[in-house]
């Protein structure tokens, strides 16, 4: 996942470190994740590039209200950056997070705000319940029947209301996380995540969705048949085709997704993305015939550039390896002649990865 984005960045002064620290640990330990400087930034990094891409990818920004923020010029800056972005998405996007008794700024003090200033489980349960999108009376009834003195009440509250933490760390929980970004923050990379993980779970509406959808805010083109229409053109006069890489991979899984043939090939045109490749050699497997020599020249082209252990070379070496067992018999032997030199290829290219 883009190590920009996250449930919530966490705007605050170096002052206040101990206490933001101590958040986005708890967090954590809530299966959410947290932006916070201290553990996203690396030697060498840029600050403004860094910070400012994580303020817009992230869903929500939570400003830490102190003495200490409320005079410093960074956090006067993020804030300020923040507060465009909400202006633009026309949606809540910043939380203030009260942290001691200090006035509120002018420009937030419409908002509703969670008050750390002498208590801290209670807000943070708040915090967690909204992010993790629960009913905000079902908490507020819980908190009045019960209020939480932990972080292990936090937690019984929230289980509650459904939350499972072993469930988000499964693949249907991060199918969950992947929607609500997409859902909150549909950038190109939310959408297309989002979609690859539904691809794999055979929720292909969804995935039709998310990849459509990229398709339609990306593409300078209004329609497949457009697209088609410029490369069968661009082919034909054997000139390249310039299309960015997330509209060829929405094609890829779209044509998977179809059985469409002609998205599949018009996406690997003139291509040399890795996964875009790699899905036209798996829609040659899962033909009712499996041209297996065809999949295997894609593969061979994919992992060009990879070494022989690398995740492509074995999920491809796998694939070969399935659809060679299952086919076994069900060719002429003149066929499977064919195929076995052409697996025979894609061993002799493994080695030269070595």
């Amino acid at each position: 996942m883009n190590k920009n984005a996250a449930d919530i960045f966490l705007c605050h002064s170096s002052n206040d470190k101990e206490f933001v620290r101590k958040l986005a640990g708890d967090l954590f330990e809530l299966s959410i994740v947290a932006w916070f400087d201290e553990w996203e930034l690396e030697p060498g990094d840029s600050l403004f590039d860094c910070i400012g891409k994580a303020l817009e990818q992230s869903i929500y920004v939570g400003v830490i209200l102190s003495p200490n923020s409320i005079e410093s010029n960074w956090c006067k800056k993020e804030l300020n950056q923040a507060l465009s972005r909400e202006i633009r998405a026309g949606k809540k996007v910043i939380i203030p997070i009260r942290l001691d008794k200090v006035d509120i700024p002018v420009f937030l003090e419409e908002k509703l705000y969670l008050n750390f200033t002498n208590d801290y489980f209670e807000p943070f349960l708040k915090l967690c319940g909204m992010i993790h999108m629960f009913s905000s009376r079902e908490l507020n009834m819980a908190i009045t029947k019960s209020p939480p003195k932990s972080i292990d009440d936090v937690k019984t509250i929230l289980s509650g209301c459904g939350f499972d933490v072993e469930k988000l760390k499964s693949e249907e929980g991060q199918y969950h996380r992947l929607r609500n970004y997409a859902k909150r923050l549909p950038t190109s990379e939310n959408l297309m995540n989002f979609g690859r993980i539904c691809f794999q779970m055979g929720k292909d509406d969804e995935a039709k969705w998310a990849f459509n959808t990229i398709l339609k805010n990306d593409s300078e083109f209004t329609s497949f048949a457009d697209i088609d229409s410029n490369i069968r053109s661009l082919a034909k006069e054997k000139k390249p085709f310039k299309l960015n890489t997330n509209i060829r991979l929405c094609l890829s899984y779209l044509g998977l997704i179809n059985d469409d043939e002609d998205m599949v090939l018009n996406s690997a045109y003139d291509c040399d993305e890795k996964e875009v490749l790699v899905n036209a050699g798996k829609f040659y497997l899962n033909t009712y015939d499996a041209d297996i020599p065809c999949a295997i020249a894609y593969f061979i082209k994919a992992t060009k550039e990879e070494t022989v252990d690398s995740g492509w070379v074995r999920d491809c070496d796998d694939l070969i390896h399935q659809i060679m067992r299952d086919k076994k018999g069900w060719y002429p032997k003149i066929s499977w002649d064919y195929i076995e030199k052409a697996v025979q290829e894609w061993n002799s290219h493994r080695w030269r990865l070595v």
